[in-house]
């Protein structure tokens, strides 16, 4: 079985649950098919990395809630304008006390 085979079968058997996930962490169903989106793409990227893990879904899941708490950063600094751009990317360079 190919790559493309193998991670057709890894989405098939994860998307239900990932979706499912997602909307727990969100509350959103919109955001929920985004973050669910965006972790099996990464999973796609990754796939090498991914079908070597020990426990592939650990992997998946780990992605999603790093993805939703990232989300999360993003709403709360786009509801504060006084935020630093720091809090919402931790390696975002702050800028030079003057």
């Amino acid at each position: 079985m190919g790559a493309e085979e193998q991670f057709r079968s890894f989405y098939d058997t994860h998307v239900r649950r990932v979706a499912t996930f997602a909307l727990g962490l969100s509350g959103d169903h919109a955001e929920a098919r985004d973050l669910a989106q965006e972790a099996l793409a990464r999973a796609w990227s990754r796939w090498r990395q991914v079908r070597g893990h020990p426990h592939p879904e650990a992997w998946l899941f780990t992605v999603k809630s790093h993805a939703a708490c990232g989300q999360a950063r993003l709403a709360r600094a786009l509801a504060d304008p006084t935020a630093d751009p720091a809090d919402v990317h931790p390696h975002a360079e702050r800028e030079a006390p003057r």
